[in-house]
């Protein structure tokens, strides 16, 4: 079986959320390869319903120069992101993000907080195959820049998957990378979507994100009934831990193999989570 894992990453510079440093996202959509075709073809049809002109792309926080910008605000927004999610749910395409704060160390073993992701993010993806016994394929939206930040952004990739972690050991996923531009795909875009709002949500926004996250959580990678480490990895999760329970109504929160009840107190929001 061969599973594709389409990839976005997002940014936030400054989070509303006390106590958080400049926060990063990488996220993906993990779906099997029979399925690519019907569910971006089936989105297409969702632009259309409402809207879209042809190849016009949709994103979680669209810049001016986008037709949705304008032209799809509000409730109407949310009602197509809510469908878009649907698809994937009904199709059995999984999310994982990983967010991390470029403030802290990083989590892994180098001082490269791009690295770090990357990594973090590739090891819930090799995880994925593991557990539907696949084998994997990434493809990434191509990053802003010139070809030398694209060039780098692969390298990256390659490195994690041919050396492996302390963790992990990627076999499951192929060392080829892709890397199109995300107007091409519709899944690129939809993961772009649950990156964006899942960042967002975590860093604190509550106007827009909290009814379109809690569609997004319908679809998070899970370990039986805990989202926490699998479907959101937040980093480090000794500060930010409590978030699994606020967020994700997750029960415990486990390091390797123990677990203690959320919330920690020592933790980051253990009263609610605004407060530090």
């Amino acid at each position: 079986m061969i599973d594709f894992f389409f990839s976005d990453e997002s940014r936030q510079n400054n989070p509303s959320r006390p106590g958080m440093g400049q926060l990063a996202a990488v996220g993906g959509l993990g779906i099997s390869a029979d399925n690519v075709k019907p569910v971006q073809a089936t989105i297409d049809q969702i632009c259309a319903r409402y809207g879209f002109p042809p190849n016009e792309i949709f994103k979680w926080s669209p810049d001016k120069t986008l037709w949705m910008h304008r032209n799809l605000q509000g409730d109407q927004r949310t009602d197509f992101f809510k469908e878009v999610l649907g698809v994937l749910e009904n199709n059995d395409v999984i999310a994982f993000i990983v967010v991390t704060d470029y403030t802290c160390q990083c989590a892994t073993n180098t001082d490269d907080h791009d690295l770090d992701i990357t990594t973090l993010f590739l090891e819930r993806a090799n995880g994925v195959c593991q557990r539907r016994g696949s084998q994997g394929f990434v493809v990434v939206d191509r990053p802003p820049g010139d070809r030398k930040d694209e060039d780098r952004f692969l390298a990256i990739c390659a490195e994690t998957l041919q050396s492996g972690t302390s963790f992990v050991k990627m076999d499951k996923i192929a060392h080829n990378i892709f890397a199109t531009p995300s107007r091409m795909s519709r899944l690129l875009q939809a993961s772009d979507l649950v990156t964006g709002c899942t960042l967002s949500r975590v860093a604190g926004e509550d106007r827009f994100s909290p009814p379109v996250f809690e569609k997004i959580k319908s679809i998070l990678n899970k370990d039986g009934t805990r989202i926490g480490g699998y479907g959101l990895k937040l980093h480090p999760d000794g500060r930010y831990g409590n978030l699994y329970h606020w967020l994700l109504e997750d029960t415990h929160f486990w390091k390797s193999n123990w677990g203690v009840q959320l919330p920690v107190n020592n933790f980051y929001y253990y009263r609610d989570p605004f407060t530090i």
